[in-house]
């Protein structure tokens, strides 16, 4: 073997290969490292979401509690007529002191769209009393309620919330997407069971949050959307995927409902990091889904700046 090929061999074996051997080390350690951080970052970003949301919801749960306590609900469901209980179409000097008041707390939140009460005394149409109208929407009769299982549901929540998000029940919040809050009310003297209350929110607040809360779509390519425990996509404000399930654009089988979690996937045909953080309260997730291509773009540059390099070195 003569000096040149020794050399050569040498220059490879001694500097060339170690070199390589660094730089995907070092790739790996990095993408890794950006992984990690990101990870740590949209936890806190879907914690802020997440709060943001609750406090929507509490805010309307309020607004039901001001209704119960004022017996604005017991009042409309033991009226002598209580199919004309409706707030929109009544007459201002028609109503009680409390019913003025609560009308003028429900104006004073717009994002209502439409409110009624299941009566747990009446049969037949009496046992459905409208509080806010609607069009083009047909409510579940009593009887269907009865025979569903949030029902049982929701006299085991004895009064407590039950919220709904859309295109999880279309049967009893209808096709459009909003929000639909389900509770039980009772008459405050005796706790006794009287009705049913379901409200119905759009969710212009829930957009704003996602709006305010996303991140620079310069910087890096990331989308917010609410997912529930068993998979289906209940807000996109892409508008996108709404009402479909999420496996059917991600290959990564995921239990929802557990502690926060983080991973690499391709999710909708392309690389991501997918983080999903789920709501205490509530069953239902956050999910945060960032196009991977985006987070390593700077490691991808200093990457190929090190093949060019090395190659250079080694033609030299």
């Amino acid at each position: 073997m003569n000096l040149r090929v020794k050399l050569f061999t040498a220059f490879v074996t001694l500097i060339i290969v170690p070199l390589c051997v660094l730089g995907v080390v070092t790739f790996m350690v990095t993408s890794h490292s950006i992984e990690t951080k990101y990870s740590r970052q949209t936890e806190y970003s879907l914690k802020a979401i997440s709060y943001s949301i609750n406090s929507v919801l509490k805010q309307m749960d309020n607004v039901t509690d001001n209704g119960i306590a004022t017996s604005v609900f017991h009042m409309a469901l033991i009226a002598k007529d209580p199919t004309k209980q409706d707030l929109n179409d009544a007459e201002q000097l028609n109503l009680n002191n409390s019913q003025r008041n609560f009308r003028s707390l429900l104006y004073n939140h717009p994002a209502i769209s439409y409110a009624y009460l299941y009566n747990l005394q009446g049969s037949g149409p009496s046992s459905t009393v409208s509080i806010f109208t609607k069009e083009d929407f047909n409510t579940l009769s009593f009887e269907e309620f009865k025979a569903h299982p949030l029902y049982q549901e929701v006299m085991a929540l004895n009064g407590v919330p039950k919220w709904l998000g859309p295109h999880e029940y279309p049967e009893i919040t209808g096709s459009d997407p909003v929000f639909t809050q389900i509770r039980l009310i009772k008459e405050l003297s005796y706790f006794k069971n009287i009705g049913i209350l379901v409200t119905q929110i759009k969710n212009w607040d829930i957009e704003l949050i996602f709006r305010n809360l996303s991140l620079n779509r310069d910087m890096q390519s990331t989308d917010f959307m609410l997912v529930n425990d068993k998979g289906l996509i209940l807000y996109d404000p892409n508008k996108v995927l709404d009402g479909q399930p999420i496996q059917s654009v991600m290959k990564r089988d995921v239990k929802f409902g557990g502690d926060f979690q983080s991973f690499k996937t391709a999710f909708n045909g392309e690389k991501s990091i997918v983080s999903i953080y789920h709501m205490k309260e509530y069953n239902w997730s956050l999910v945060s889904v960032t196009s991977w291509s985006s987070l390593s773009q700077e490691t991808l540059v200093f990457a190929k700046w090190f093949i060019g390099i090395t190659l250079v070195c080694l033609l030299a």
